[in-house]
């Protein structure tokens, strides 16, 4: 478990059909849209009352990854962490804009802006059937996999659990990964950002909810191989790619890594059961077509 970072706070993304972006996570997608500034478009899973994805207007790209933070300590170890690194960081933390806890900007070791932010005062909450309850990994194209492979485990502390090929999985709490990096060089990009339901049949009841909406399913249904987690990819408003899943494996620190030898799937087959096609052209595209813009450390 990583004593500083407990999972994914909040995406960011960019829009340019603000309206009907909104529209789409709210009523499709599942999630609570939250009171905010006019102009953009907060939501929520059933995870807790903080923003765990935010919609900006603009053209349609990544902008930002927010982290939790586990403590007020862990986050003041963190922001001497990334600075002792010489990566670029805010001066100091500071109360976030949504006024739920404290937090700051930093870069990583490719560009990217990501925030770390500690006390979302999100109490516990129940399991809801058929609503989305988090965001559960963040799947990332990268040009240097070592140098990020050593950031997050050096500078931000999380484990290496398994490695393929083509990705490796960083762990942070008890679910398997909570990002995923490729290790097949290329632009940094974003690869897709995963929803979590809480049950498979939920899942698989959002799969038909999408398809119904006109959206098909472009990889999927499917069980992964790291992470055990069943699966459906599609191209989302404005092709932004998106991942629906559930039934994640939870690991603690007796997880017993497994590297590039010891994952594969028979030929012919993308996943354990051989039962989806091949990940179609459309989303091979797309899961490599946004890139992060650069914001200003607040």
């Amino acid at each position: 478990m990583n004593p500083l970072i407990s999972g994914i706070r909040t995406a960011e993304i960019g829009a340019t059909q603000l309206p009907m972006v909104a529209r789409f996570y709210e009523e499709v997608w599942s999630l609570r849209r939250l009171p905010g500034p006019e102009g953009m478009a907060h939501f929520a899973g059933t995870a807790g009352d903080y923003p765990i994805l935010t919609v900006v207007p603009g053209g349609t790209a990544m902008r930002r990854l927010t982290w939790n933070v586990r403590n007020e300590a862990a986050l003041v170890e963190l922001h001497g962490r990334i600075r002792a690194a010489g990566l670029p960081v805010s001066a100091t933390p500071r109360a976030f804009d949504d006024g739920a806890g404290t937090g700051f900007d930093s870069r990583d070791p490719e560009g990217r802006t990501v925030s770390f932010i500690a006390g979302n005062g999100a109490p516990p909450a129940p399991v809801v059937k058929d609503r989305m309850t988090k965001v559960t990994h963040f799947n990332l194209n990268c040009g240097n996999y070592e140098a990020m492979r050593s950031y997050m485990q050096d500078v931000l502390g999380f484990r290496v659990v398994d490695e393929t090929k083509t990705n490796g999985f960083f762990n942070c709490d008890i679910d398997h990964h909570a990002l995923v990096i490729g290790r097949v060089p290329m632009a940094p990009t974003l690869n897709h950002i995963a929803f979590e339901m809480p049950d498979l049949d939920s899942m698989m009841r959002m799969c038909g909810t999408m398809r119904e909406n006109g959206y098909a399913i472009e990889w999927g249904v499917g069980r992964h191989g790291p992470g055990d987690n069943v699966f459906a990819y599609f191209a989302g408003p404005e092709e932004m790619p998106i991942e629906c899943t559930a039934e994640v494996l939870q690991i603690d620190g007796n997880y017993a890594y497994r590297g590039p030898e010891e994952w594969g799937f028979p030929p012919g087959r993308s996943d354990q059961w051989g039962v989806t096609d091949a990940p179609s052209p459309r989303i091979k595209r797309i899961q490599k077509q946004f890139p992060f813009i650069e914001l200003p450390l607040r």
